[in-house]
């Protein structure tokens, strides 16, 4: 019986292998894209770890921030996905910010710190330590 890897284990994996034993033996013109091979395979990893926490916790957010939000299902009795109400709401937020809605609130900044440091975990993890200081 064979073990079960998920795909977070193999993008590690092929990263260490390009950055352990490939990267040494190319060209130098070549290591820089294939250091940027490697760091879309980490981000890739990080993108499959977190799964829809993320998404979560921005849709989570964002329906806090956002005055009167009702889901469009509640209206149209249409069924929407998750992403077009993510999509919705960033939409939505936007312009009531164009608007001057949120103007000097704190809680919209504290809301959209925490949605844009969630992205950074994944695609710049040590920007998030850096922003912590």
């Amino acid at each position: 019986m064979r073990d079960k890897t998920d795909g977070a284990h193999l993008l590690k994996l092929a990263r260490q292998a390009l950055l352990e034993q490939v990267l040494g033996e190319v060209r130098d013109d070549k290591r820089y894209l294939l250091r940027l091979i490697a760091n879309a395979l980490a981000i890739a990893e990080r993108e499959l770890l977190a799964g829809q926490g993320p998404s979560k916790l921005e849709r989570a957010v964002l329906e806090d921030l956002v005055e009167d939000f009702v889901e469009e299902s509640e209206i149209l009795g249409a069924s929407e996905t998750s992403d077009e109400a993510l999509q919705r709401l960033r939409w939505r937020l936007a312009a009531e910010i164009r608007a001057g809605h949120h103007d000097g609130k704190a809680k919209v900044h504290a809301g959209l710190r925490r949605i844009a440091n969630a992205h950074l975990a994944i695609v710049n993890p040590a920007a998030v330590k850096a922003s912590d200081n």
